[in-house]
């Protein structure tokens, strides 16, 4: 999976939008290697209209691609966003267990000229949609890991979003799942929530639930901006807590039941597998009944030390389901996959 990055955000110089841009992995290691045409939109920032737009080829051998779009003033309703995506079918609206999408589209930041904003700030969106709902993921521009959408968070919110999808109740994970979460209100907990997307998107997925997300404080401004550009119709309620794995947890989270522990794109790093396992085991002992659920990407064989630290707290694999990513290998690569497994405690 290929995501679409702004390396200098969108600015206004004379007649013409400019941009450089990128199309790497979530965590940069590499760039896409096939040549793809990108439609690059100039659109209302808060309402539907299109003001500009160009096709742009990317080429298999690119790393970065400057963006340069004419725009016609005297037409412009500001503030305007620009917004890349490839020009392939749609790829916003994701479906367990078929590929994912190759290559996620971006949409800036505003620009407006009437206000002095001539060059986007450093964020942008991503856009998803679940229970026939569109809801915002605010990122971080540039190349830096941190603050940025990764892949098995993508493939847990596709997966959480099947839930209700009688197709797929025939899978172990999903069945598991949708028992505990049929129960009533139900409360859940995200681990490393990073920007928040599988949080948010389990709270728009179930009616009145309860959605603690968790993250070191460094993501409270943009997380907090994704939850506060949500639908207020939302019935379902999203609070954000600090958590550091190497503290002791928080009042607000030590007394709490939860029924779900969500965990996507935390397993990377060995070095912090015993301080997330040891979180993990805390919150299960006060929620006995709870189930973890753990979304990953295997980078590196050191990553198997985290199941064996799960299995040492007693918490036993459930169920598991592999769901295949889009990706651009040639014939001596294997395809990337998404590990999604559900851990319970052995009486459960």
């Amino acid at each position: 999976m290929f995501y679409i990055r702004f390396l200098k955000t969108p600015k206004l110089e004379g007649d013409r939008v400019t941009a450089l841009i990128t199309i790497t992995t979530d965590l940069g290691e590499k760039f896409l290697s096939k040549d793809v045409i990108l439609s690059a939109d100039i659109e209302r920032a808060h309402a539907p209209g299109i003001f500009a737009s160009k096709d742009i080829n990317w080429a298999c051998t690119s790393r970065c691609l400057p963006i340069s779009i004419s725009i016609k003033w005297q037409s412009i309703q500001w503030p305007v966003r620009l917004h890349l995506r490839a020009k392939e079918p749609s790829n916003q609206e994701f479906h367990l267990l078929q590929t994912l999408p190759s290559i996620i589209p971006v949409w800036s930041n505003i620009l407006d000229p009437t206000k002095g904003i001539c060059q986007s700030e450093r964020t942008l969106q991503r856009r998803f949609k679940v229970n026939q709902q569109t809801f915002v993921v605010w990122e971080e521009a540039g190349e830096s890991i941190a603050r940025h959408i990764w892949d098995a968070g993508v493939a847990l919110t596709i997966c959480l979003g099947q839930l209700m999808n009688e197709e797929f109740q025939r899978l172990a994970l999903v069945n598991k799942i949708s028992k505990i979460l049929d129960s009533g209100d139900s409360k859940a907990i995200e681990l490393g929530c990073g920007c928040g997307l599988v949080g948010i998107s389990f709270a728009l997925s179930f009616l009145n639930c309860s959605m603690t997300l968790t993250d070191l404080p460094e993501v409270t401004e943009i997380l907090g901006r994704s939850i506060t550009e949500l639908d207020p119709s939302v019935s379902s309620r999203i609070s954000f807590e600090p958590l550091n794995w190497d503290k002791a947890l928080p009042e607000s989270v030590l007394y709490n039941d939860f029924d779900l522990i969500l965990v996507a794109d935390c397993t990377y790093n060995s070095d912090s597998s015993p301080a997330l396992v040891e979180t993990i085991s805390n919150l299960v002992k006060r929620s006995p009944g709870a189930l973890t659920v753990v979304a990953m990407k295997v980078r590196h064989p050191s990553e198997a030390v985290f199941f064996e630290l799960m299995s040492k707290a007693g918490l036993a694999i459930a169920s598991h389901v592999e769901i295949p990513l889009a990706s651009d290998v040639s014939d001596n690569e294997v395809p990337e996959s998404i590990d999604v497994y559900c851990f319970s405690a052995p009486d459960q």
